[in-house]
């Protein structure tokens, strides 16, 4: 899916940016899990799965951890999320996708560069906005059910 209003001429982000939020929210509903992507279903999946852990959304880890299940993505996958790096269950381009999520949301100075190089050699530009898009909405939506105080009732 191209983006043609949008041009990648950095791989920063700034949620102070004037109405970036409502910017991520339109996005949200174009690069939702429910839309075509051009980047692979469960890629987007586990790139959303990993922002709600990191975002500590109890209520978002338990429905992206259904849809991730509901789209056959391997348990294995799931329980290694937090040492993508070092496992050896995921593709080099999962890994680098993952980085790419983690570095967006916590922020990692030192390490942007080197995810940032691979990212550009491996994914296109379309492909590069549209992970983008989809890792600061799922984080804007995590931080809504957050500031809710949304929780999670297992019946």
């Amino acid at each position: 899916m191209e983006s043609p209003s949008i041009k990648l001429d950095q791989l920063h982000f700034y949620p102070y940016h004037e109405n970036f939020q409502e910017k991520v929210r339109h996005f949200h509903t174009t690069f939702g899990f429910n839309n075509n992507l051009s980047i692979t279903p469960s890629l987007a999946q586990l790139m959303r799965l990993l922002v709600v852990v990191k975002s500590n959304c109890v209520r978002c880890v338990v429905l992206h951890t259904k849809i991730a299940s509901d789209m056959n993505i391997a348990g294995e996958k799931m329980s290694q999320l937090f040492n993508y790096e070092n496992s050896n269950v995921f593709t080099l381009q999962e890994k680098i996708a993952l980085c790419y999520a983690h570095t967006l949301v916590l922020g990692a100075p030192n390490g942007f560069n080197k995810c940032a190089e691979a990212l550009k050699a491996n994914f296109s530009e379309a492909k590069i906005i549209e992970m983008a898009i989809i890792v600061l909405s799922m984080k804007e939506w995590a931080q809504e059910h957050l500031n809710k105080g949304a929780i999670t009732f297992y019946t």
